[in-house]
């Protein structure tokens, strides 16, 4: 089963998933590890910068296309439509 987009809510180290008992794919979870590289590294700067990235990306009519957070995070591994990724021109990051 797919939690796809929105999912899951990452916060410093703690992942909480939509759906109580439901099972994520490896590449979900690896999703959301990288989150929680994104909360080690910023902390909590975290929240504005990415909901100011989401907001800008939503205005704009992107989805969550433009998100840096999510593009770091790999939209494919989050369930992201992958013809929304490619309307927006917008490559996933290299992992590091």
């Amino acid at each position: 089963m797919s939690n796809g987009p929105r999912g899951a809510l990452t916060g410093g180290g703690v992942v909480l998933y939509e759906d109580e008992g439901s099972e994520i794919s490896d590449a979900e979870r690896a999703h959301e590890e990288r989150h929680t590289d994104q909360w080690a590294l910023f902390g909590l700067g975290l929240p504005p910068a990415y909901y100011a990235n989401e907001a800008v990306s939503q205005v704009t009519g992107h989805g969550s296309c433009w998100n840096f957070f999510e593009r770091w995070a790999g939209f494919e591994d989050g369930g992201y439509d992958e013809c929304e990724r490619q309307r927006s021109g917008l490559q996933p990051l290299p992992d590091a």
